[in-house]
């Protein structure tokens, strides 16, 4: 296992090159300055990179921000070090996705923490996603068999961000590359020659005996004669028109709903982990302060005197996401007190500190559902007083935590359609 160690102080270095090598018998890596670290990014496989972020040549900012603008890279986790804890440059940092943050002078006992803690966090992740990486890696490919090379090159420019798509001009050469690839959906046109539209679907379900692939014919009418609807899974409406072709595919082919079904969904089931990260980052990093998930019977029973909130709008405005921070007044100036360093009341700014959790919380969220394809606009925080239960929100997430003895908050993500 390959960690880089990117510093400029050669000291630093040979510190953690010291305790790296003791604690976990990892192969470390060095660089004086980012864009040597880079270079390593490029040609070395790595599991962790330690990044200091005042370095001649490229900085650390903008060594992790070259890190994640590649798709290769960008989940990558870094843990930056520095001698100073500028709250600005701090979310700027977890806003590109670090996944810890120490500050300088380093201590071997924190260090050795923080990567187990990384580690930890990675292995989780990996053994959650894994499986579903897996049973869709097949569902990227599309093997599309048409004789018309106009829409061939259409098909593709329609859907070839999205999916990898082989072509086939014919039926014998759909079949061979069907053989060859496997894929998941396989979209066929007609009047192909010699191996014709029909028969190239029979042989196709002879070989799938799993009959784990859908077969789809493009055709320009929805009607087919002849009992052929027993060979196909769903017919796609011939179009050049981009969007009406897209919507046809994705009603016919993927049966996804619309937009503001699937953000719900996506909400309900499968961003909790996610979110759980961001909370932990985020507030580990402003806080200094370890966050415990708690379960719902203790999570029922936590004040709601203050909100923090952001909005993330759909770019069409059909549905809107708030992500809350939500807590009693006493524990809003506890934690940010934490966060500020000194001690702190609602009215000496505590609310503006809290409210930067739930920006910098909602930004991940954000990341998260972008991630997806679905494009949102993040507005500015709000810091609302409320007494009671506020009837307004209806939480399709929500996750009650606590970030010290006695302190309990809980984060509620709420998606509401806007028309």
């Amino acid at each position: 296992m390959n960690i880089l160690l990117v510093d400029d102080d050669e000291g630093a270095r040979l510190f953690l090159q010291r305790v790296l090598v003791k604690k976990f018998q990892y192969t470390v890596l060095e660089a004086r300055d980012g864009l040597e670290g880079l270079s390593i990014v490029q040609n070395k496989p790595l599991e962790l990179i330690f990044l200091d972020i005042h370095m001649p040549v490229i900085d650390g900012i903008e060594m992790l921000e070259a890190i994640r603008s590649d798709p290769a890279h960008s989940a990558l986790p870094v843990i930056v070090m520095s001698v100073a804890s500028d709250k600005a440059e701090i979310l700027r940092l977890i806003r590109l996705g670090i996944s810890d943050y120490i500050l300088k002078p380093l201590r071997a006992e924190t260090v050795y923490k923080r990567v187990c803690d990384v580690i930890a966090r990675k292995k989780t992740k990996g053994s959650m996603y894994q499986a579903a990486a897996v049973e869709t890696q097949g569902d990227r490919k599309i093997l599309l068999v048409d004789k018309d090379p106009n829409f061939r090159a259409f098909f593709t420019s329609v859907l070839g961000g999205r999916f990898e798509i082989q072509e086939a001009a014919s039926g014998v050469e759909g079949l061979e590359m069907y053989m060859n690839h496997l894929p998941r959906i396989v979209c066929i046109g007609e009047g192909l020659p010699l191996l014709g539209e029909s028969l190239l679907s029979r042989k196709i379900q002879q070989l799938d005996k799993s009959r784990q692939t859908g077969i789809y014919l493009c055709a320009e009418t929805s009607r087919v004669n002849n009992g052929d609807e027993k060979l196909f899974d769903g017919f796609l409406k011939k179009s050049f028109v981009p969007e009406a072709f897209e919507k046809e595919f994705t009603g016919v082919v993927l049966n996804e709903k619309n937009v503001f079904e699937t953000v719900l969904e996506i909400v309900q089931n499968s961003l909790s982990p996610e979110v759980v990260t961001a909370m932990q980052q985020t507030i580990g990093v402003m806080a200094s302060q370890e966050i415990q998930i708690l379960g719902s019977e203790e999570g029922n029973h936590i004040a709601d005197e203050v909100y923090a909130t952001v909005d993330l709008v759909h770019k069409s405005e059909e549905f809107r996401i708030t992500v809350a921070l939500v807590g009693s007044r006493s524990d809003v100036a506890m934690i940010a007190s934490k966060i500020l360093g000194s001690p702190t009341e609602m009215d000496q700014g505590a609310g503006d500190a809290f409210g930067e959790l739930v920006n910098t919380i909602g930004g991940r969220i954000r990341s998260s559902i972008e991630i997806r394809g679905i494009e949102v606009e993040q507005f500015p925080q709000q810091v609302l007083s409320k007494n009671g239960n506020d009837p307004s929100y209806n939480w399709q997430l929500r996750l009650p935590f606590s970030a010290g003895p006695g302190e309990k908050y809980y984060l509620g993500v709420s998606v509401m359609k806007l028309n």
